[in-house]
């Protein structure tokens, strides 16, 4: 029986990672409906939006580690600076999360090799995380 078929789905990894950004984005609207405000889940599925669109435009753009970092943190500020000031990430969860997340965009882009996929992008988050705030941690 040949099995190369059943493992060989993109779209059925999709759709399961589509499945579960709907489930946390309907239970933090029904958390928001019934409290009023904001859950923790969904300000992270916020923050994780964030940092994916940093990791496609650095991939996208053939950026280094260190001006990924640089765009990471102008991008939080500009755009999701009330979910970067109520989460307040570490530098370091910052940097493992754009390091996931462009490992995720390179692949989704069908790129091999990247300049910030080479370099250790998540010491550079760090090193501008603690440059910004208190003991690596962004406000």
């Amino acid at each position: 029986m040949d099995y190369s078929r059943i493992v060989d789905l993109p779209e059925f990894g999709s759709a399961v990672a589509a499945a579960a950004s709907l489930a946390v984005a309907v239970g933090g609207w029904l958390f928001g409906r019934a409290t009023g405000r904001k859950a923790p889940v969904v300000l992270m599925q916020i923050l994780h939006s964030a940092v994916d669109s940093v990791a496609k435009a650095a991939i996208k753009r053939n950026l280094s580690a260190a001006e990924a970092a640089e765009l990471l943190f102008e991008h939080l500020f500009a755009s999701v600076p009330d979910t970067v000031r109520k989460l307040q990430p570490s530098g370091e969860v910052l940097g493992t999360l754009l390091e996931g997340k462009l490992g995720d965009a390179a692949a989704l882009q069908h790129v091999i090799d990247a300049p910030a996929l080479r370099e250790n992008v998540a010491e550079h988050v760090l090193s501008m995380a603690r440059a910004l705030g208190k003991g690596g941690r962004v406000r």
